[in-house]
């Protein structure tokens, strides 16, 4: 039996953080487009919010 889906006009971290901590790391995309086919992310600005998470895991208590 399969669960059922989370579905709705939010983000999945509001489902997933009723049940884990949640943290949503956001980087610039070209004109403030967002999920769309149009989205483009600097690998520069992608690799600092890599940088960022990656930070968190080998700090996390």
């Amino acid at each position: 039996m399969a669960a059922h889906a989370f579905r709705s006009g939010t983000h999945d971290a509001l489902a997933i953080g009723q049940v884990l901590d949640t943290v949503m790391v956001f980087v610039p995309s070209k004109g403030g487009r967002s999920h769309c086919p149009v989205e483009w992310t600097e690998y520069a600005d992608i690799a600092k919010a890599v940088a960022v998470i990656y930070d968190l895991i080998l700090n996390m208590q």
